[in-house]
This record gives C-alpha cells, sequence and structure tokens, in this order.
C-alpha cells in the first residue's frame, strides 16, 4: 500500500550532522518526517523502533561492517533502503544490494533527484 508522503517517516543514517540538517530542512519542506540515527547504535535503536519507517537512507561514509546486519533487518521489514557512498566501487554496489539497498547513490547527489527517487520509492 502506497503511503501518504504527509505520515511517512525517513530514517536518516549518517554521520554528518550538516548534511543531515540541509536534508531535513528539504524533506521537511516536502512533507516528511526524518529521525536521524548518527551512530550504529541509534540506527539499532531505530530499527527496533514500533514506529514504520518508509524509508531508510543510509550514508555508509563513517560506518563500518556492524551496520550490514541492521540494513538486513529493514529488508526483512521489506522496508525501502537507499545508500550513499562516497565513491563509485562495485564492491560497495554488491554489498549495498546483498544487504537490501534498492540503488547505492554516489554523493553528492542532489536534493531533487533524491527527493524525487524518495518520493517513488515510498508511494510505490
Amino acid at each position: 500500500m502506497a503511503e501518504d508522503s504527509t505520515s511517512a517517516l525517513i530514517l536518516l543514517v549518517t554521520r554528518n550532522v550538516k548534511n543531515a540538517k540541509l536534508l531535513g530542512k528539504a524533506l521537511s519542506d516536502e512533507g516528511y518526517r526524518m529521525r536521524v540515527a548518527t551512530t550504529v547504535e541509534e540506527f539499532a535503536n531505530s530499527v527496533d523502533s514500533d514506529e514504520p519507517i518508509a524509508l531508510a537512507l543510509v550514508d555508509l561514509t563513517g560506518f563500518d561492517s556492524r551496520i550490514w546486519p541492521l540494513c538486513e533487518r529493514l529488508r526483512s521489514a521489506e522496508t525501502p533502503l537507499l545508500m550513499l557512498a562516497a565513491r563509485k566501487s562495485p564492491t560497495i554496489d554488491r554489498k549495498g544490494h546483498e544487504h537490501g539497498a534498492s540503488s547505492v547513490l554516489v554523493k553528492p547527489v542532489g536534493v531533487r533527484e533524491l527527493l524525487g527517487l524518495m518520493r517513488v520509492m515510498i508511494e510505490g
């Protein structure tokens, strides 16, 4: 079932607080709500939350392999997942897709492009 964007919760997993604030403003302007996780522990707590996540956006920069099981849990819950990477890498692409990512985007990504892709993934 398509989710109404005015109620959709986006989980942003990133170490970059400045980018989170900028994206948070853009998402808010589009009617989305956002939860930010800046550590693996916060990511785990968000995945364990009872509140359904409409889409997860995971910036891989600065995280280690402990994020992969959490991505798997999102996939098991059928939560759409986008990943951001600092550079193009066949290994990152493969691992991202293996762990549930619909797409692995290389930074920088335009906000309009990202919002459009997110909208399509959420609203189906």
